[in-house]
């Protein structure tokens, strides 16, 4: 809409730049919003109120956790407009991965509305587990061809959540890889499957 460029600098743009300390302020209470945001959803997707996404750290159903952020957050108009434009940006930035992917023919026009559609309110919510960290070193391994599911399916979890932001860029890195592996695989069976008038 406005015709900027989605860089870092413009995705972390609504971020106080005065101290590395009010930056980071910025990006936990955007990560969090996020957070709570996609908690709601979620919850009335899956019909449950635990075990969602961790932050009501065990101690209140994760839901209830979600809306008072939400409602603290609501209070303040001005803080608000600014998560809600960090969020913005997160989001348009997580839809054009799902783009490449489908401009590189790694998935459907059909595949990704259906990502699109079952997450209205999306966010990455990696957690903190030594899991993540093998899983997603397997998923980027060195192969040519791959089948790996880099569109993460959600999996609810009491475990703290990681720097969403950090996430993004992982997951970033690991799509971009996919779409690339996948355009150079089908150039190269698309020459394979053309039949040769020549000889």
């Amino acid at each position: 809409v406005t015709n900027q460029p989605m860089t870092l600098q413009w995705l972390m743009g609504t971020f106080e730049t005065a101290s590395k300390e009010k930056f980071n302020q910025d990006m936990r209470n955007t990560s969090a919003f996020m957070v709570a945001e996609r908690t709601v959803a979620k919850a009335g997707q899956l019909g449950r109120e635990q075990n969602i996404s961790g932050i009501g750290a065990g101690m209140m159903s994760d839901v209830k956790a979600a809306n008072e952020l939400l409602a603290q957050v609501a209070r303040d108009p001005a803080l608000e407009s600014k998560l809600k434009e960090g969020a913005r940006r997160y989001r348009l930035w997580a839809d054009q991965n799902i783009q490449m992917l489908v401009d590189a023919g790694r998935i459907t026009k059909g595949q990704a509305k259906a990502i699109r559609d079952s997450n209205q309110q999306y966010v990455d919510m990696h957690r903190l587990s030594e899991e993540f960290d093998v899983a997603n070193y397997a998923q980027r391994g060195g192969g040519i061809g791959t089948t790996s599911d880099v569109v993460k399916r959600f999996k609810g979890s009491s475990l703290e959540i990681d720097n969403v932001f950090s996430n993004l860029l992982e997951q970033t890195d690991s799509i971009q890889k996919e779409a690339h592996r996948n355009v150079v695989m089908n150039n190269f069976t698309d020459g394979l499957r053309n039949v040769r008038e020549l000889h």
